[in-house]
């Protein structure tokens, strides 16, 4: 399970994606914390993503920014493994759609 949001409180930009594993499929309370990838560094800059979507191949990583509306597009080298995450790019604009 991968969630959105802020490193900390004072840099409130949903740039940090978290990675959780589950012990039952669907089950959140049994969710173990398993690391956490910063998306600022070296990839593309700050989108302050609001919301995030990954392919079921686990290929793909989807970002929409908070800012500026626009589609962040990261791949996957490892499929489904963050700490491979490499910025592929701006899909297009949010309003685009």
């Amino acid at each position: 399970m991968y969630i959105v949001g802020a490193a900390n409180v004072i840099n409130a930009v949903g740039n940090t994606i978290y990675e959780f594993n589950l012990a039952t499929y669907w089950d959140v309370t049994s969710a173990s914390f398993s690391g956490f990838r910063n998306l600022t560094e070296g990839s593309g800059g700050n989108p302050g993503a609001t919301d995030l979507h990954v392919k079921d191949d686990g290929t793909l990583l989807t970002l929409i920014g908070s800012t500026d509306n626009q589609i962040y597009k990261y791949l996957f080298t490892t499929p489904w493994d963050i700490s491979t995450l490499n910025y592929a790019g701006v899909q297009k604009s949010a309003y685009d759609l």
